[in-house]
């Protein structure tokens, strides 16, 4: 207990304190989400920064050029998702975040046949009790405009989010019991209607990608609430609800709503 509570104090005293001054020029060039945040937004999610940085170590390869600005794109995007809370949590299973140039190979289990693993190009990769891999790639074009829909960064990191409880299953650490089984009862709807969608050739705001099982669902639906928040409410509004309530935050005001 008294290792939590240090460990809270320290960070609160992290945060009083003043942050680089340029950090906001930064993120301003290569966070398109900052220009839109509420003052205290940016004030809070610059103190969430503060806390990454000092606690994480993201290892930028020596080929991808002004590291401080990337290891602040990627903090700035992965603490996007705690702004609607007010403790100093900060993703404190994850130690370390590499990130690669492009790209990367990463096998994976053949849904069709278990047992079976194939190789597919990765933008991401989470796996407990190891680093978080980025393709610096896609997270320096998806963080610079809201033209792509996803967050390679949002996705990896909600992976994290599922598995605060101990294991990845696609259902989120819900405060109740009553919205845990609220959840699985509406995602599991969606999750068939986004199958229903897909066979009918429709375009869908959460990526097909998510029918591959309900934990990758819950990433995909994840990156749409922060990156389409618009067109999610409109298409799963029940899932968009119980999305707010589990970030404690409505991201439609950065989108012109």
């Amino acid at each position: 207990m008294f290792q939590l509570w240090f460990k809270d104090w320290r960070r609160r005293r992290l945060v009083r304190r003043p942050t680089p001054a340029h950090w906001p020029g930064i993120l301003e060039q290569r966070l398109w989400y900052w220009g839109y945040l509420s003052a205290p937004q940016q004030q809070r999610l610059l103190g969430l920064i503060a806390i990454f940085l000092k606690e994480k170590e993201v290892v930028v390869p020596a080929g991808i050029a002004e590291p401080e600005a990337v290891r602040l794109t990627v903090a700035g995007a992965a603490c996007l998702m705690l702004l609607g809370f007010e403790d100093t949590y900060c993703f404190d299973r994850i130690q370390t975040i590499v990130l690669t140039l492009r790209p990367f190979r990463q096998q994976v289990q053949v849904a069709a046949v278990d047992g079976l693993f194939g190789d597919m190009l990765a933008s991401g990769a989470y796996s407990r009790n190891a680093p978080v891999a980025l393709s610096w790639l896609d997270v320096q074009r998806e963080c610079a405009t809201p033209e792509f829909g996803a967050n390679v960064v949002i996705h990896e990191f909600a992976h994290h989010i599922d598995d605060l409880d101990g294991a990845m299953a696609g259902d989120p650490p819900f405060p109740t019991l009553a919205l845990v089984g609220r959840w699985k009862e509406v995602s599991r709807r969606e999750f068939e209607r986004l199958n229903e969608l897909q066979a009918a050739g429709v375009e869908t705001v959460i990526d097909p990608y998510g029918l591959g099982d309900p934990v990758e669902f819950f990433a995909v639906s994840c990156e749409a609430f922060f990156c389409n928040p618009l067109g999610l409410e409109e298409e799963h509004a029940e899932l968009y609800g119980l999305l707010q309530l589990l970030f404690r935050l409505d991201p439609k005001p950065w989108f012109g709503d």
